[in-house]
């Protein structure tokens, strides 16, 4: 259950308390007949949404429910309530989700955010005196993420798990929602599926790849450093189709070609002194080529710089030159540098690799 407050509409005068129940703190009661406890009628609502001075709500996902003397207990979102301020006009549309929590929303968002009028379930130019009520297939919580993803609000009290924003994403799907302006960058969906990257991302970068959203993509392709390629499924390159499989691909190789190609050049050799010689500088040489071929060896595209730093660094050790010190150490450095700023994400092209593949 996510955590949700409830939200509470004052006025100069308090409706009476219903003997029925004293210690509601969440819910709003109404007496109506109790031969069918969850079905509701629009003027019903509407009196609700008109006619109430008090109304509390109740966390996400809590069913209406019957309490002795005939009268209901309905459960009504905290963030789409009837005094919920989302505009300048009224709620005059109820979504109920399949668990009966009640959504007060408005018809002219859903008309403007949705392709196929709410997967047909509105007609278009309608008007109602009365608020129209309209039960969707949808449990309350995901209900409560595509609407707060409609009206582009945070979700980040609700802290959903990535499979919820996942089914969510599906609704917005069957329901006409386009994915791309809603999940730009620093908009509410696209900041939640960045906090859940770092559990999911394959499934966040699969995801980004079938609705063409570079950002989301680049952002997952960064968790995605440390992926073995070859456990890759069939399945799940076809889910990411052709584009993003090779720029995924070309970020994990030409890491690796940016690191041999830094490794390749050994320190600078400095003039021979009494102590040090030509013969001096090709045993370093030597022990730089192995200590890089066994970096290389064993390197992925996730290879910290502050590795690379410790096995070069350690080649100082068994020398007495204080020159060919100083080189390993100015040779590390910029090696460290320039790893430092390879790219750790996927690009739409291989030009962000070339200017360090020929430096």
């Amino acid at each position: 259950m996510y955590p949700a407050s409830s939200s509470t509409r004052s006025s100069d005068t308090a409706p009476s308390p219903l003997p029925a129940v004293t210690s509601m703190d969440y819910f709003e009661i109404i007496p109506l007949p109790t031969d069918n406890p969850h079905k509701l009628s629009d003027e019903n609502l509407h009196s609700l949404a008109s006619t109430s001075t008090n109304e509390n709500v109740t966390p996400i996902g809590t069913p209406a429910t019957e309490v002795p003397g005939g009268q209901i207990i309905i459960s009504i979102s905290t963030a789409f309530n009837s005094s919920s301020n989302h505009g300048d006009l009224p709620p005059d549309i109820i979504l109920t989700s399949n668990d009966h929590v009640y959504f007060y929303v408005h018809r002219t968002r859903l008309h403007a955010a949705s392709a196929n009028n709410f997967n047909n379930l509105l007609t278009e130019g309608a008007t109602h005196p009365h608020l129209t009520t309209i039960t969707l297939q949808e449990d309350s919580v995901v209900l409560n993420i595509l609407l707060h993803v409609i009206y582009s609000l945070s979700l980040r009290q609700y802290s959903p798990p990535l499979e919820t924003l996942l089914e969510a994403i599906e609704a917005l799907k069957k329901y006409g929602v386009p994915l791309g302006p809603h999940a730009a960058r620093a908009m509410p969906l696209f900041n939640e599926l960045v906090i859940k990257m770092p559990v999911m991302p394959m499934e966040v970068y699969a995801l980004a790849a079938e609705h063409d959203l570079f950002d989301l993509a680049a952002e997952a392709s960064s968790f995605l450093l440390s992926f073995p390629l070859s456990t890759l499924t069939d399945q799940m390159a076809a889910r990411i189709g052709p584009l993003y499989l090779r720029r995924f691909f070309s970020l994990h190789v030409e890491r690796l070609r940016v690191l041999q190609h830094l490794l390749a050049r050994p320190p600078s050799e400095h003039q021979p002194t009494l102590d040090c010689g030509w013969t001096d500088y090709q045993r370093l040489k030597t022990a730089w080529s192995l200590a890089c071929s066994g970096i290389v060896y064993d390197a992925r595209a996730d290879l910290s710089a502050e590795r690379i730093r410790t096995i070069l660094e350690s080649l100082k050790v068994p020398l007495t030159c204080l020159d060919c010190k100083q080189s390993i150490s100015q040779r590390v450095s910029e090696i460290v540098m320039k790893w430092s700023i390879t790219p750790r994400t996927i690009l739409r092209n291989t030009d962000g690799y070339r200017s360090l593949l020929h430096s």
